[in-house]
């Protein structure tokens, strides 16, 4: 094999002292991966706890161990993953970027970090505003999309009212990810700006698209007249859609934008607005996105008819939903009865507890375990403080979903103080005096407790209830109680003694 074209760079040693913003007028060169790794070595560990501190607290760690692991990945070409922040490090890596921009794959920046980076081999392009931005931002954030036509993932953040027009996607006709908060438009219907991805677009997020052209798009169509599907999109998630009058209308966009053109859509996530007519969004989806599975509704405003919710459920999908999560909607008999229509294909179901209910919410519920045979995953959310009497309903009936191996609960703080108080107080010990210490043993938690910080601390109580109320569903292998993961300890065979021959 001809190693010619294979060099092994050498691992500086990096005598900076001080600021480490003094290796910014000193570096002339591309800088090399290893002495970018050596950099930040050097600098956690340094003696100045404060700058580590401060690294940590703005959450950049994270960015960090992303920075290195693609680094790894992509043989001494930087490639960093930059976002906000305002330290030594923030500085040097800005520099770096100018340097390497011609070889950058993945650019992540605020708008107010934006400099004339020279990119031109961009895939992944992730910008996001924290203030208004003046117009020689938006020349260079509109310079940048503009000479990336091989980009795959563009993210804007941040409202960009009419500063993003339809000429920035013309030449974009390779996004596969596409997310945008923040976008105004009184000319074009928004919906006609991402016709140039049609054929490519995949993964869709949206959030605070105000159009104010009348909200009735023109038909999208080629020059042939022939109207334009997205034929690859398989993921819609819609946060919050406004229109003329500032009133949500999300479902009203989806039904007449989105999904009639879009015939592979599989993943619905959007908030409901309680005033308009679910029955046409499920009437295009079953018409028009006969591939759909899961459905996430994040909240629901001013609640409609507990029938017109329970309808959207039922007949959003031909072939049966897989997924189901419903946040903050009524609680009713049409509302699990729409949820029992998809028990023969459910795998996971996500509800957060009606707040009307107490204790009779919990035999609903015990219907879904019941007769959602298929269930793999289950999550209920805002379960009433002092929930014995719920976890004691659910032990009347044999679970029939044999399948579930992740059970996850959330305790809310609702109930009065001495309910509050019974169910935490005690700590571990409560647990032990609730179950049997080998109950208990046989759990392992699994979140560690650095990451506890700030979480309220799991009810023993509760906990040892769970233990028990699972000790018969031996299918189940993780528990997840208040944000704590806890794993379920597989006791080890016992040993086989050879036979002996008795001749």
């Amino acid at each position: 094999m001809d190693q010619t074209n294979q060099r092994t760079p050498s691992v500086p040693v990096i005598t900076t002292q001080g600021d480490p913003s003094s290796l910014l007028t000193t570096q002339k060169n591309p800088l090399e991966i290893p002495e970018i790794l050596a950099f930040v070595a050097k600098f956690f560990t340094s003696e100045r706890n404060w700058d580590r501190h401060q690294w940590t607290k703005r959450g950049n760690l994270q960015s960090l161990l992303s920075f290195i692991r693609v680094s790894k990945l992509w043989n001494n070409i930087f490639h960093p993953i930059l976002w906000h922040s305002s330290d030594y490090i923030h500085r040097f890596t800005k520099q770096s970027i100018s340097i390497n921009s011609f070889n950058l794959k993945v650019l992540r920046v605020t708008f107010e970090d934006l400099m004339p980076f020279h990119c031109t081999r961009l895939e992944t392009l992730c910008l996001k505003r924290l203030k208004s931005s003046d117009h020689a931002d938006i020349q260079k954030m509109r310079q940048l999309v503009q000479s990336n036509h091989e980009l795959k993932t563009l993210h804007f953040e941040g409202f960009l009212l009419k500063e993003l027009g339809v000429e920035e996607f013309a030449e974009l006709e390779r996004v596969q990810d596409l997310k945008i908060f923040g976008y105004y438009t009184d000319e074009t219907p928004f919906i006609e700006a991402l016709h140039p991805m049609a054929n490519s677009l995949r993964q869709l997020h949206l959030g605070w698209i105000v159009d104010v052209t009348g909200g009735t798009p023109r038909e999208i169509s080629n020059n042939s007249g022939t109207r334009v599907n997205f034929s690859q999109l398989e993921e819609i998630k819609l946060d919050q859609h406004t229109l003329q009058g500032g009133r949500p209308t999300s479902s009203r966009f989806l039904s007449k934008n989105l999904v009639i053109h879009s015939p592979s859509l599989k993943r619905l996530g959007f908030s409901l607005d309680g005033e308009e007519d679910q029955a046409q969004l499920a009437l295009c989806l079953r018409e028009f996105c006969p591939l759909l599975q899961d459905l996430e509704i994040y909240s629901v405003h001013r609640q409609p008819e507990s029938s017109s919710l329970a309808n959207l459920i039922q007949d959003s999908s031909v072939a049966g939903l897989a997924k189901l999560s419903v946040s903050h909607a009524l609680w009713s008999q049409d509302f699990f009865s729409a949820i029992l229509f998809h028990s023969g294909t459910l795998t996971e179901l996500s509800l957060i507890w009606g707040w009307e209910f107490r204790t009779f919410g919990a035999s609903r519920v015990l219907q879904l375990l019941v007769e959602c045979r298929r269930l793999k995953k289950m999550k209920i959310s805002d379960v009433p403080t002092n929930c014995h009497k719920i976890l004691d309903e659910w032990q009347t009936r044999e679970w029939g979903c044999s399948q579930l191996e992740i059970f996850e609960f959330e305790l809310s703080m609702w109930g009065t103080n001495d309910e509050v108080y019974l169910e935490y107080a005690g700590g571990d010990d409560a647990t032990v005096q609730i179950v049997s210490a080998d109950l208990v043993a046989s759990w392992k938690r699994q979140t560690p407790q650095e990451f506890l910080m700030g979480v309220i601390q799991s009810s023993p109580r509760s906990l040892g209830r769970l233990f028990v109320l699972l000790q018969r569903l031996d299918h189940v292998h993780t528990l997840i109680f208040d944000s704590v993961r806890y794993s379920r300890t597989i006791p080890p065979p016992p040993s086989i003694q050879p036979v002996q021959d008795t001749d």
